[in-house]
């Protein structure tokens, strides 16, 4: 189980990765010294082809704390809101758009190549994030993880499946609420074998399965992101 803090800047920036070196060295270090913090990882929009889609990028960028509790995670930013205030853009680029954030829970599911679900995670993500808007969001989530994580974990060239759920638990620090009833994350260890897995097969049939979605409003927004490690344990 990971207990993750997701820290979305939404919108548009010039230099996506001007802004995460500035965000680094403005908040890195208060991010990576948090009390039983085990990673803190960043992400930027990279490129990819997906023969289903042309849809909204996503955010330009993408933190994602974790710790292995939501209890150790709501102490430690409560702790230390007052260094960790992400609304304040003051030593980060100009840009147009909202910051959000949002504590979940995160499984980890088997794939081809990691039958327990302990892979460490690749450099390059697929993030597939779902508005909460369906009727039923129980009856969603428990369609989605009951019937996609197998056909994710068959994607050619997969590291690792990770879906978040939104705990009941809202982050502490003052920065506006995202609302996701869940955030997918698919692994790759580069952006050219994500792009092959995207080609497949498999992808085909991972678009059927969408289509027998229990209802929900708009569409899930798609986000292909490069990493950078701030800090990691090593935990899977």
């Amino acid at each position: 189980m990971r207990a993750s803090h997701f820290l979305f800047y939404e919108g548009n920036n010039a230099d996506p990765l001007a802004f995460r070196d500035a965000f680094r060295d403005r908040f890195g270090a208060a991010l990576t010294g948090l009390a039983g913090v085990r990673a803190v990882l960043l992400y930027t929009q990279d490129g990819y082809d997906d023969p289903y889609l042309d849809d909204d990028p996503g955010p330009f960028l993408l933190c994602r704390t974790e710790f292995n509790s939501i209890g150790a995670l709501f102490a430690a930013l409560e702790a230390n809101a007052g260094q960790l205030n992400f609304a304040d853009s003051a030593a980060l680029p100009a840009f147009e758009g909202r910051v959000r954030d949002e504590v979940m829970l995160g499984v980890q599911y088997p794939t081809a190549g990691d039958e327990w679900g302990r892979a460490a995670l690749g450099e390059v993500s697929y993030f597939v994030t779902y508005p909460n808007t369906a009727g039923d969001r129980d009856a969603f989530v428990d369609y989605y993880t009951a019937h996609h994580p197998p056909l994710l974990g068959q994607l050619p060239g997969i590291r690792a499946t990770v879906l978040s759920t939104p705990s009941d638990m809202t982050s502490p620090l003052a920065v506006t609420p995202a609302d996701h009833m869940l955030i997918c994350d698919v692994s790759f260890d580069t952006v050219a074998a994500l792009n092959a897995s995207l080609q497949s097969d498999i992808r085909k049939e991972l678009r059927e399965d969408y289509n027998q979605f229990p209802p929900f409003e708009g569409d899930p927004i798609h986000s292909a992101m490069t990493r950078v490690v701030l800090k990691s344990d090593g935990t899977p």
